[in-house]
């Protein structure tokens, strides 16, 4: 029992501190603004979005409006509009390319993020090419 605790806090503690890419808007950004993971552990978001300036809105606002009505309903806004601005999003999907797949988590590790997942692949390749 004492074994699996410390197991456990260990595995805790790793989390706690790993670089982490996520991979939905909505749930990245809810995590966040209830302190499930800090601002500084996240690198990037990488959603499966394609949420676009509309009727005078920027994008981040148009996100808004949407998840406002469910996933963040019980958000404040300015803590959203906060991470919508600050944080580095990226949608593939503008850019022609896959969503990334979120059945095996929407938080995923660095390493994890560069070697299997290939939304993050095809993400990090434009980028080194400066086509992003």
């Amino acid at each position: 029992m004492v074994k699996e605790r410390t197991s456990r806090f260990i595995l805790n503690q790793f989390f706690k501190t790993m670089r982490l890419i996520g991979l939905s808007l909505s749930f990245c950004i809810r995590d966040s603004i209830l302190a499930k993971k800090p601002l500084g552990q996240i690198l990037a978001i990488i959603s499966g979005t394609d949420f676009k300036p509309k009727d005078g809105l920027t994008w981040q606002e148009v996100a808004y409006n949407h998840y406002s009505k469910t996933i963040w309903r019980d958000l404040d806004k300015s803590d959203c509009m906060f991470y919508l601005n600050n944080y580095p999003i990226v949608q593939p999907r503008a850019f022609g390319l896959d969503a990334p797949n979120i059945s095996d988590g929407y938080w995923i590790g660095i390493d994890e993020a560069i070697l299997g997942n290939p939304s993050s692949i095809q993400f990090i390749n434009l980028f080194k090419r400066n086509d992003i």
